[in-house]
């Protein structure tokens, strides 16, 4: 199996198993209708009669073709069918039956390379279905002889006709002559003699349908299997249908479908700014620092960048820099230009206090972790910066060469494209976030080409589920509610720190 089609089934499997639920919801809603199809449509049964027709011919004797190859199915079948022959069964069933109605509920079925025919009826009772189905078979059968037999009789009488106007011939013939219309006469007597020898039996009937099964339609059986594979078709078709016009990112698969996969496995953003990052969480925030330190060349500026603008880079920044600050390494946790409500979480375990505040910035300093820095860059007021969030101070910041700092750059929440460019350029590695059922598929293959051509490693890409109760539009009205405690914690630092 080549590794085009592995990915093919894959990609039909995964699809698969997202949608499992619709598929059996719209089987078993197919599944119903057919059960209810089958009660209510009204019952007919179907008896058979099965006959054995016989070829007609001139000479029986000759062994040249087989007797199913004497036959003309098609023409059996029209015969077997015709308005005559139900018109004689009407006649030998003696019921006010309308011959077209008969017609209408006969099914005749001729089998190729044989001499058999099979005459089946539809009708509302057993007894009926095969009363009418033998009634048929006889009355197709008689039909056929009598064809034959008038077929024989008019040729008998013209071949006798023609014997008759001879004999005067013969009787004033003399010499050569007389020899020569005795010869006539006697060919047409040997006609006559083969012509008799002709059998006209129309056949014969092997199975009458008194003495078959009848079987009932609608089959019950047949409805149930047929609305089950009809629904799991039609699941199928919406659950790819579902997948193509699905625009957001789910989960994993969906990263896998979009040619970006997950590198490490799935997190959970904090619903509120008390909430602390899980053991296991933790565990993959050490295993990011050991990618970075294992890095080749070293990386000194680390883009956290959220493809979902929900801030949160803001709610993992401070975790993830704590991670890196265990290691006794100076770590500064960047922050371009937040809004209130963007102010990073998470902050109260690690007591920051102001060290400095210029045009540019606030700078903070963590009381608890002493290799740990908080840097807040303020956003351009006055339109003259390259870039309202990526301003100068930033781009300077970025740029510095201590070796001795690994900084973590976080941009807000709703950056502008161009901000996501400048920042990714800058930085030396990237930590995609990618919050499920918040993300567009379109943005994250848009941004996966950027950092491919940037030539950027990325050094993890985070699922990101929501915690509970916390998806967008909670999130949008969150942020709202943050603002001004946003505003209250940055004056309590300023406090903290002028005591």
């Amino acid at each position: 199996m080549s590794s085009e089609e592995s990915v093919s089934l894959n990609i039909f499997w995964i699809i698969f198993k997202r949608y499992l639920p619709l598929i059996l919801i719209i089987t078993v809603l197919f599944t119903l209708a057919g059960v209810a199809l089958a009660f209510a449509l009204p019952k007919s049964y179907v008896a058979s009669a099965r006959v054995n027709i016989t070829p007609i011919v001139s000479d029986p004797f000759n062994p040249t073709r087989s007797a199913s190859g004497l036959l003309d199915v098609t023409t059996e079948e029209a015969m077997a069918s015709s308005w005559i022959v139900a018109k004689r069964a009407t006649e030998e069933l003696g019921d006010d039956m309308h011959v077209m109605t008969m017609r209408q509920n006969t099914e005749v079925r001729a089998d190729i390379n044989a001499t058999t025919v099979s005459i089946s009826y539809h009708a509302p009772s057993e007894s009926e279905a095969r009363a009418v189905a033998d009634a048929l078979a006889t009355a197709y059968l008689d039909f056929r002889q009598e064809q034959a037999d008038s077929r024989k009789a008019r040729i008998s009488d013209q071949l006798e006709d023609r014997i008759e106007s001879l004999r005067p011939v013969f009787n004033a013939a003399s010499g050569e002559a007389k020899p020569v219309v005795q010869d006539q006469i006697a060919t047409i007597e040997r006609q006559l003699n083969q012509l008799a020898l002709i059998d006209t039996n129309g056949g014969s009937v092997l199975n009458p349908a008194s003495e078959t099964g009848v079987f009932s339609e609608p089959s019950k059986k047949l409805f149930v299997a047929g609305g089950g594979v009809t629904g799991l078709f039609a699941g199928c078709v919406a659950a790819f249908a579902c997948h193509r016009f699905s625009r957001k990112i789910r989960d994993h698969n969906d990263l896998q479908l979009v040619g970006f996969p997950a590198l490490l496995p799935t997190i959970t953003a904090p619903a509120a700014s008390h909430d602390r990052v899980a053991a296991h969480e933790l565990d993959l925030f050490r295993t990011l620092r050991e990618r970075v330190l294992n890095s080749s060349p070293t990386v000194r500026n680390l883009l956290l960048l959220d493809l979902g603008n929900l801030g949160l880079a803001s709610r993992l920044g401070p975790q993830i820099a704590a991670a890196f600050a265990h290691t006794s390494q100076r770590v500064e946790l960047l922050v371009l230009a937040p809004a209130a409500e963007d102010f990073p979480w998470g902050l109260e375990p690690y007591d920051f206090r102001i060290e400095q505040e210029t045009t540019d910035a606030v700078f903070y300093s963590s009381a608890v972790l002493k290799e740990l820095s908080l840097v807040v860059a303020k956003p351009d007021s006055n339109g003259l910066a390259p870039d309202p969030v990526v301003t100068n101070f930033v781009r300077e910041r970025m740029v510095e060469t201590d070796e001795t700092i690994t900084r973590i750059v976080s941009l807000p929440r709703g950056s502008f494209e161009s901000s996501k460019f400048s920042a990714a350029r800058l930085a030396d590695a990237v930590v995609i976030l990618v919050p499920f059922k918040a993300t567009l598929k379109s943005e994250v293959k848009r941004f996966g080409e950027l950092v491919a051509d940037l030539k950027k490693p990325v050094l993890a890409v985070f699922g990101v589920r929501m915690a509970k109760g916390s998806r967008a539009r909670h999130m949008k009205a969150e942020a709202k509610q943050r603002a001004s405690s946003g505003v209250e914690r940055m004056d309590s630092m300023k406090e903290v720190s002028t005591r």
